[in-house]
C-alpha cells in the first residue's frame, strides 16, 4: 500500500514542480581572502637594492561591480533602482542583454582593486540586485542575487 501512495504523490506533485517560476541565482563575495607573498621580479632594480619579502596578507572586501563582458575590459555597468520579481531594490542591473556579448560578470574587489575575484553570471539570468551589510567586525559582506525575470523600472 505504501508503494501506491508514494507513486500517487509523485504523479500529482511532478506537474506542479514543472510550472514556470522565476528562478534565482546567488553570488556571494568572500568577505576576506588571504594572499601568499610572491617573489617579485623587477626589471629596473637599482644596484645595491633588494626587494623586501612580504608576509601573507589578509585582504578585506571593499568593492564590487557588475560588468558587460570580462571585467578586464573595464565595461562596468551603472546600477539603478528597479523592480525584480515584484520587489523594489535600490541597486539593480540588467544582465546578459544583447549588448553583453561576453556575458555579464561580477567582480569582488579587495585592497582597493589590487586583487579582483571575478565570476560569470549564469546566462539564464536577466536581472540582478545587490544586498550588502557589515558584520560585527565592520567587514563588508556583498551578495548579488539574480533572477530570470526582466528588470522593471520604478515609476
Amino acid at each position: 500500500m505504501k508503494y501506491k501512495i508514494i507513486n500517487l504523490s509523485i504523479f500529482f506533485l511532478a506537474p506542479i514542480s514543472a510550472l514556470p517560476s522565476a528562478q534565482a541565482n546567488e553570488i556571494i563575495c568572500p568577505s576576506s581572502i588571504t594572499i601568499k607573498s610572491a617573489h617579485l621580479d623587477i626589471d629596473n632594480l637599482p644596484d645595491d637594492w633588494i626587494v623586501s619579502e612580504k608576509k601573507d596578507a589578509l585582504l578585506l572586501l571593499d568593492g564590487f561591480g557588475v560588468y558587460s563582458d570580462n571585467p578586464a575590459k573595464k565595461i562596468q555597468q551603472k546600477p539603478d533602482a528597479g523592480i525584480i520579481d515584484g520587489k523594489e531594490h535600490q541597486t539593480t542591473w540588467n544582465v546578459n542583454t544583447t549588448y553583453d556579448q561576453g556575458g555579464s560578470w561580477v567582480s569582488c574587489d579587495y585592497n582597493y582593486g589590487e586583487v579582483n575575484l571575478i565570476k560569470k553570471i549564469a546566462t539564464t539570468m536577466k536581472s540582478c540586485w545587490e544586498i550588502d551589510s557589515m558584520d560585527q567586525f565592520d567587514r563588508l559582506h556583498i551578495t548579488l542575487k539574480c533572477s530570470t525575470s526582466e528588470l522593471q523600472e520604478v515609476k
